[in-house]
């Protein structure tokens, strides 16, 4: 079995003080805490690219739907509703 040796001065002494522990037990806390760390990387990532994807298609949206609005004012069709998107994004108020 490897062991892992740990020696420390005693103060005031010419003692020192030496350790013995077994590797697999120094190593089973960094395990886990291993893994932990790359579950936890995953999860963050996962979030981040959900917010990145929220955001960019409520910016996209309504700058697609204008543009097929504009483009329909380009080829002469001057009608408006209230679905119309540029009434719609018009009436949205910017803080």
């Amino acid at each position: 079995m490897q062991r892992f040796y740990f020696t420390y001065p005693i103060k005031n002494t010419n003692w020192v003080l030496a350790l013995s522990v077994p590797k697999a037990e120094v190593l089973e806390g960094s395990s886990t805490l291993g893994k932990f760390m790359i579950i936890l990387s995953i999860i963050s990532l996962i979030i981040v690219i959900a917010v990145i994807y929220l955001v960019a298609n409520s910016i996209t949206i309504p700058i697609i739907k204008l543009s097929q609005c504009v483009q329909g004012m380009a080829q002469y069709d001057l009608t408006l509703t209230d679905k119309s998107p540029s009434v719609i994004y018009s009436k949205t108020k910017t803080k």
